[in-house]
């Protein structure tokens, strides 16, 4: 089952260096021992996974492709103050 309703939706990852930026681009849900999602790519994405309860025997995975990064420094204050929650 392939899903587009969150396609676009941002989700921001920070580490003590960089902001991340990524865009979802589509869910799909797999059977639990499916594990071709967790092979390594070369592409700057990012993928969500988790439980589709209360089954236990199925995952949904959430995609997202990198659209930009910002060291702290270069990042826009709108931008630091949603990684602070402020």
């Amino acid at each position: 089952n392939n899903n587009n309703w969150l396609n676009g939706t941002e989700i921001l990852v920070a580490n003590s260096d960089r902001i991340y930026v990524y865009s979802i681009d589509g869910q799909n849900t797999v059977r639990a021992s499916d594990t071709s999602v967790l092979e390594q790519t070369t592409n700057r994405e990012l993928n969500l996974i988790t439980c589709l309860f209360p089954s236990d025997q199925y995952r949904i995975v959430t995609h997202a492709n990198q659209t930009r990064s910002f060291t702290w420094e270069q990042a826009p204050q709108l931008l630091k103050n949603q990684v602070l929650g402020r």
